[in-house]
């Protein structure tokens, strides 16, 4: 080849480069689009397979020039179905993939079957003319108002591209047969200028479009975006991201801060004291550079009046003429905060209720221990856990002796006061994480001590016995002290031995009875 058709060639591979590189930039402001890809690698393909052509006359190198052709033909139809995706036309696939396959076959057939140039060249011509009306057809019926002058100019580049290869296709059929590259000298020459005039053309145009619908949904979101503001049932307003100056507000700001839009628009929300802690901006802010939204976020609020209101704010990061700008959504949840303030109050009033009534079904309103009701379900549970070997149950029933006289001689108050006393002393010798006291009736107390041993059941009932004497109740009709005494029987079960709790409370009761009849104020162990 010579230099002036390798330097065509040259000038045509950097000037699709260079196209590639304009609408991989244009990728890169706005990466909405991302079918401009398939024009990128598309422009990139087409670009190799000119490098490529020259290979031709290198003997070494000229494996990797028949591959010239087909990398061009795959750009060209990479670039159709980027167009195809852009217009938003269904694609079928299946269209380019057989374009390709049909080229290859034949293409190579007369390469390395029956080696006809001529041929060749009537293949290739052929197929870039299809392709490019292919794409021109997809342009000419574009029906976008704002695409129709750019996508009708684009239509007409490539229907002029597919015109000349088509009419190139035509000429090669006419003229004698090549045999070799420098037959075709002047039809190379022409096609590589045509190319380069071309191909910058479309390139320019597809950019256009690009912009035009870019600018064209910018528009129409701007205006979904001021129809939203202005009908919506929040009140709105938009202010500068740097320095949060308000530019624009919605009728329902007016309405619910009490402010005009020339009262506010050019200020601040500092300036007219709209945050009641000037703080709550600045948590805003960072919400909103760390994930570019905010939402639900409570805040008080401050009226013209004066008058305060909790809201909820939402804000989002908008871009107003190039600008960052803030557009904030705020509810008055003030009836709400006070319905739910009413409601949680209600709520604790209806759980305290719950608590005590609670309580009060399982304990003994005299004395604080639990009641007859809660120690009978406490044993049963505890026979239940007695299935399991190697658990034990131990109970202590206590009776304060000669309480009637007690009654009797200082009445019922000071009764009821002895038996409080006596109640409060047996929880302190009783304690423990699962040991529980219980009134059993009258004056009459009964512990639950589980996991306890005879040992250890005998020597708690005694520290009970001596801990009633300690407290040092006066009884002048007691027989046997001067003080308040109690009698106790202990008792320990263990696994299988009992058939019910009847009967481990008969066994207990039958303890204490034998301690009063061996003359009260002792321990007896039951049997």
């Amino acid at each position: 080849m010579k230099s002036s058709i390798l330097l065509l060639i040259l000038v045509v591979s950097l000037a699709l480069f260079t196209q590639g590189t304009a609408l991989f930039v244009q990728y890169r402001v706005d990466k909405k689009y991302k079918v401009i890809n398939y024009w990128v690698i598309g422009t990139g393909l087409m670009a190799l397979g000119f490098l490529l052509m020259p290979l031709v006359v290198v003997e070494k190198l000229r494996q990797f020039a028949v591959v010239s052709n087909p990398f061009f033909i795959l750009g060209l139809l990479l670039l159709y179905v980027g167009l195809t995706k852009f217009l938003k036309r269904k694609l079928k696939k299946r269209i380019p993939v057989f374009i390709f396959i049909l080229f290859c076959l034949s293409y190579f057939y007369f390469l390395f079957v029956q080696n006809n140039l001529s041929v060749r060249t009537v293949i290739l011509c052929g197929v870039i003319s299809f392709i490019s009306f292919m794409m021109a057809g997809l342009l000419f019926r574009e029906k976008e108002k704002s695409l129709l002058i750019s996508s009708n100019f684009t239509a007409i580049i490539f229907t002029c591209y597919g015109g000349f290869y088509l009419v190139r296709a035509v000429v090669t059929i006419i003229e004698p047969p090549a045999v070799t590259y420098a037959d075709q000298r002047t039809g190379l020459v022409v096609t590589l200028i045509i190319s380069i005039v071309a191909s910058n053309l479309w390139t320019f145009a597809l950019i256009v479009m690009i912009n035009q619908r870019l600018n064209i949904e910018k528009q129409l979101e701007q205006e979904k975006l001021q129809l939203i503001f202005n009908t919506s049932i929040d009140a709105q307003l938009i202010t500068r991201f740097d320095d949060g100056f308000i530019v624009d507000v919605n009728d329902e700001f007016e309405h619910l801060c009490g402010f005009s839009k020339e009262e506010v628009i050019g200020k601040t929300g500092k300036d007219i004291m709209f945050w009641r802690n000037q703080e709550d901006r600045k948590l805003v802010i960072k919400e909103l550079e760390d994930k570019g939204i905010c939402e639900n976020m409570e805040f008080v609020f401050q009226r013209k009046d004066g008058s305060q209101f909790a809201g909820i704010l939402s804000a989002k990061n908008i871009i107003i003429n190039s600008y960052p700008h803030i557009i904030s959504a705020i509810r008055d949840i003030t009836q709400r905060k006070l319905i739910e303030l009413k409601m949680q109050e209600l709520v604790e009033q209806l759980e305290k209720e719950r608590n005590i009534a609670q309580h009060n079904a399982i304990t003994d309103s005299l004395t604080g221990l639990f009641n007859r009701r809660y120690l009978d379900k406490k044993l049963r549970e505890e026979f239940s856990r007695l299935m399991v070997p190697g658990e034990k149950l131990s109970l202590i029933m206590l009776d304060i002796d000669y309480f009637k006289k007690f009654n009797d001689i200082y009445g019922h108050l000071q009764g009821d006061d002895c038996l409080q006393r006596v109640a409060s002393s047996l929880e302190a010798v009783a304690k423990g994480e699962y040991n529980i006291v219980a009134r059993f009736g009258g004056e009459e107390f009964i512990m639950v001590l589980p996991q306890m041993d005879e040992k250890a059941v005998k020597e708690l009932g005694e520290e009970s016995r001596k801990a009633i004497e300690k407290l040092a109740i006066p009884h002048n009709g007691s027989d046997i002290s001067k003080y308040v005494t109690i009698s106790v029987g202990v008792f320990t079960v263990y696994p299988y031995e009992l058939e019910s709790t009847d009967r481990a409370l008969k066994i207990v009761d039958d303890a204490l009875y034998l301690a009063k009849a061996q003359g009260r104020n002792r321990c007896i162990v039951g049997e």
